[in-house]
């Protein structure tokens, strides 16, 4: 008779879960395992098939917003390939004044290439693997902060938003992140509902979109523009 591990049954839940009737981007995330230490090192893509114009007819289609709509969104948002890198890790960004916002500046004297209290006081790592680093010396600290405090994947949603995306914990965001592009695409596409921004992508309403997603700085940074742009592209093909 085959033995179990702890491990290999929370493998067995989560191939389940996705044999579960519900679409992918209905499902209730795939709650992860506690913080072991090589839970870092679990966080590989099962699968980095890209995701594909049908990715998003269902759920633009339950949301009722036209698909294009939604794809344009998601087009502007990232310009990030499948969201991983060649290692089948998510692509990271480790934010260090974060870090030290959530763990109320303990670490900056003591960590202080990982934990400063001013967005921009030092430039950030420009390879994976280095940000990688990063992240793992503050999980090394305060687990939990460390992974809220790192935007995951190609829509680089910050870890901290894990409820608004609908899952119990920041492990179970970061896990199901992990799997595959298109649960990047789920999870992103909870936050949107839960934020109450489907009306405006409805409205195709860009200016008002982009004001809620990325906030007042988003007209001067053209995010509306590079939506309506991307928009117009992606119906002239259809």
């Amino acid at each position: 008779m085959p033995r179990f591990t702890r491990r290999s049954l929370v493998a067995l839940g989560t191939t389940l879960g996705v044999l579960l009737v519900l679409p992918t981007w209905a499902q209730t995330p795939v709650t992860a395992a506690g913080q072991s230490p090589d839970f870092l090192a679990s966080l590989r893509a099962a699968s980095v098939t890209p995701l594909t114009n049908e990715d998003f007819v269902e759920p633009a289609a339950a949301s009722q917003i036209e698909p294009a709509a939604l794809q344009a969104v998601a087009m502007a948002e990232s310009a990030r390939g499948t969201g991983y890198d060649e290692n089948g890790r998510p692509l990271i960004l480790f934010e260090p004044h974060i870090f030290a916002r959530r763990t109320g500046g303990r670490f900056n004297a003591s960590h202080p290439t990982i934990s400063y209290s001013r967005y921009g006081e030092r430039p950030y790592p420009s390879r994976q693997d280095d940000r990688w680093s990063q992240l793992a010396e503050a999980y090394a600290l305060a687990p939990d902060e460390a992974l809220a405090s790192t935007s995951w994947g190609a829509f680089q949603m910050v870890g901290f938003q894990y409820e608004a995306a609908g899952y119990p914990t920041v492990q179970a965001f970061v896990s199901d992140l992990a799997r595959s592009p298109q649960h990047q695409l789920a999870a992103w596409l909870r936050w949107i509902r839960n934020r109450g921004l489907v009306d405006d992508l409805q409205r195709k309403d860009w200016a008002s979109f982009a004001r809620a997603y990325n906030g007042p700085g988003a007209a001067a940074g053209g995010y509306a523009e590079r939506i309506e742009e991307e928009y117009t592209r992606l119906s002239s093909a259809n």
